[in-house]
């Protein structure tokens, strides 16, 4: 996962330099070993937020630290999965961001989509105005059948 993220994100090769200088400023005593906390910092700097799984995979002799040797040999040596987790909040946050844009864009559509079909510009669609747009997009529909939905459109 954390390969992954680094190799999209930063490309590989940068993203090594870059963790091996993080891990450097993190164990400035050169003891081989990064505390959890740490660790979790220097993701968070790169954009990714490790999650507590992976933290307690990462956290082999439960004390709180991972040995930077090992976690450099793992990243290195793991094959990219071709996908990765993302923490579900950054996720959720993406896709309401977008669903937004989105929206936003169909509602400028169909306000213009409704502007073309009023020929009368009074502001409202009357039922042969209406139909013209029914029928310009499913011209299968019956009259009866767009009659019925403008009704239903009013109530």
């Amino acid at each position: 996962l954390m390969r992954s993220v680094l190799t999209r994100r930063l490309g590989l090769d940068f993203a090594m330099k870059k963790l091996a200088k993080g891990f450097a400023a993190l164990d400035p005593n050169d003891t081989g070993f990064v505390s959890l906390h740490g660790l979790c910092a220097l993701f968070f700097l790169l954009g990714h937020v490790p999650s507590r799984a992976t933290l307690q995979h990462l956290d082999v002799g439960c004390q709180g630290s991972v040995r930077i040797a090992s976690l450099m040999e793992a990243l290195e040596a793991t094959p990219d999965p071709g996908y990765c987790w993302v923490h579900e909040g950054d996720f959720l946050e993406a896709v309401r961001g977008v669903w937004g844009e989105y929206g936003q864009m169909v509602e400028e559509q169909l306000e213009d989509l409704f502007h073309l079909f009023d020929d009368s510009n009074d502001g409202a669609l009357q039922l042969g105005e209406f139909r013209v747009v029914v029928q310009a997009i499913d011209p299968s529909i019956s009259r009866t059948r767009v009659t019925d939905m403008f009704k239903n459109a009013e109530e």
